[in-house]
């Protein structure tokens, strides 16, 4: 339930269960009645990929729908609040975006976009799963680009911009053992998460502080060879 109206950040992952599915499935995520986005997830490719810039409004649910039949091990939703004092009015507390405009909510949603388009996002993806060795970093370096992050040359996010981020971190792990990842700002470690066999959607959303031209790494601290199948990691600046 959304407590205070503003532009926020939405990450969703979802694994689907192995064998269990064998045709594609489709999620929505609802604002109230409200659709705000969609995402197809393939058999054997379980870990769905969402990350959206919204403005919500206060006492707002935002909630996750299966459009078709689906067999599903765990899931998770995360919402970010990317604004602060910028949007809030002095005569009112209602939300009042700056931008708003009487004569067209497309062109205050279009501007809000721009204000506030810092979720970063990258991902790595194997279609049959790839080994780690102990140490080894993986290689997120796929999908959304943003205004405050980048993708960088060794894998991860580049911050570009010094702030408070929130940090959100998912892997579908497909070896039969646990396996321990651990995130780094360049060589500070900020997030460590155990993921286990069979719940293979780890979960992190960590609060963290990052200097401008940090990289956000993931690691492979697992003491053994770990075999993954796709892993995600989003940074959503909080501050501006």
């Amino acid at each position: 339930m959304i407590k205070k109206s503003g532009t926020y950040g939405i990450t969703f992952n979802v694994n689907l269960a192995g064998s269990g599915q064998t045709t594609p499935a489709v999620f929505e995520i609802y604002a109230n009645a409200r659709l705000i986005a969609s995402v197809t997830v393939y058999p054997f490719a379980t870990l769905a990929k969402v990350a959206k810039i919204v403005c919500l409004e206060k006492n707002e649910v935002l909630q996750v729908k299966a459009a078709t039949t689906i067999t599903l091990y765990d899931a998770n939703l995360t919402a970010a609040r990317l604004d602060s004092h910028k949007h809030e009015s002095s005569s009112s507390s209602s939300f009042k975006c700056k931008h708003e405009s009487s004569s067209s909510s497309s062109t205050c949603k279009k501007e809000c976009r721009k204000c506030h388009e810092v979720l970063g996002y990258a991902s790595f993806s194997a279609n049959n799963g790839r080994l780690f060795d102990p140490d080894e970093f993986i290689p997120l370096n796929n999908e959304v680009i943003a205004e405050c992050t980048d993708i960088s040359p060794i894998g991860g996010l580049a911050i570009k911009k010094s702030g408070t981020y929130g940090i959100t971190f998912n892997a579908n792990l497909q070896s039969g053992t646990n396996a321990t990842f651990e995130i780094f700002a360049n060589a500070r470690l900020i997030a460590s998460v155990t993921v286990l066999p069979n719940t293979t959607l780890a979960k992190v959303g960590k609060i963290v502080c990052l200097e401008e031209n940090e990289v956000l790494q993931v690691k492979n601290a697992t003491a053994t060879q770990i075999n993954l199948f796709d892993a995600n990691l989003t940074a959503a600046k909080l501050d501006d």
